[in-house]
């Protein structure tokens, strides 16, 4: 009997190994999983995307789908919905766009998966969604780690995603549960409105055509430094000359480039629409342009990104910032 009892066991465990082996499809995957309520969303908005062999699907949690349905601002037919598969990664947001699928072999799709076992110190750039054009910010998303085991994504407008486990592999794609749903990218103006940096607005309320055409950039990066730096210089959105307000924004925009903060290069110069030169480097992990200490990072935005700074870019004496 206890022979029986023996050989029953090791057959059951040939039978569960062999059973765990076998890939499930996304949806059987994402329930298997407990991911039930984020299964239910992809029926009621399939996408296509989803059936695309290598795709990573950042999985929501049931409570992360519950909470983003309850939100007033969704409504009954779940508002935007952003679309939550990998398209592709680089450590750089100037490089080609991978693709939808892993390339190469087994080794080197292992290392391109999202969660690769050695993340650089800068973090990564993701692509997701419908994105045509790799540096389309709408369609970005950072990837850092924070001293946790698993790393964060950080999406449109600064929001924050925490990945909750290891990569979960279906059929033809892989999972990776998050703890909220990503946002889309919205524009500068909005994104400013939001920060409720009043110096800022009031500035580009006197200066219409500078907000237009930070607006129009294809891809822009803009340097924010908090009120309290601004105000600090000598500065005044209202009592200030328009030349002067005009250089100060020039001076803190970075035309054609999105830089999210792994896209700076340590020791690289990037120039910014006046000409001034900023030199990115990393100390101890945080961001610094010159000597201005990124403060919050990646407020990504429909046309590129704002980064928020402790210092201002200019350095001439206060005194010549006023009437």
């Amino acid at each position: 009997m206890a022979r029986s009892n023996i050989v029953l066991s090791v057959a059951l465990s040939h039978l569960l190994l062999a059973f765990s082996a076998i890939a499930l499809p996304l949806d059987q995957c994402l329930r298997v999983n407990g991911l039930n309520r984020f299964a239910d969303f992809l029926q009621i908005y399939p996408d296509p995307i989803y059936n695309v062999t290598g795709v990573i699907v950042f999985a929501p949690t049931n409570d992360a789908v519950d909470e983003f349905f309850r939100d007033p601002s969704v409504g009954l037919t779940g508002g935007s919905i952003p679309t939550m598969s990998r398209r592709g990664t680089t450590d750089n947001a100037k490089s080609k766009n991978q693709g939808d699928s892993y390339g190469g072999s087994p080794s080197e799709k292992k290392r391109q998966e999202f969660g690769v076992p050695v993340l650089p110190p800068q973090g990564l750039v993701i692509f997701t969604g419908g994105s045509t054009i790799p540096e389309d910010p709408i369609f970005a998303k950072v990837l850092k780690r924070r001293g946790g085991h698993f790393p964060q994504v950080t999406s449109g407008g600064g929001n924050i995603s925490q990945i909750l486990g290891e990569t979960i592999t279906c059929a033809t794609s892989f999972i990776r549960p998050v703890d909220s749903f990503f946002t889309f990218a919205v524009s500068f103006s909005t994104t400013i409105s939001k920060l409720h940096f009043d110096y800022l607005e009031k500035i580009f309320a006197r200066l219409p055509q500078a907000l237009n055409a930070i607006s129009c950039e294809k891809r822009v990066t803009f340097l924010a430094p908090t009120p309290a730096v601004f105000a600090a210089a000598g500065l005044d959105a209202m009592e200030s000359d328009d030349v002067v307000l005009q250089t100060f924004l020039d001076d803190h925009t970075i035309s054609g480039f999105v830089g999210y903060t792994p896209s700076f290069n340590d020791g690289e110069s990037y120039v910014t629409k006046s000409g001034r030169r900023i030199m990115a480097n990393r100390r101890n992990g945080t961001l610094f342009l010159n000597e201005m200490r990124v403060l919050k990072e990646d407020l990504i935005i429909s046309n590129g990104v704002i980064q928020i700074l402790d210092k201002i870019a200019i350095t001439q004496s206060s005194a010549q910032f006023r009437r």
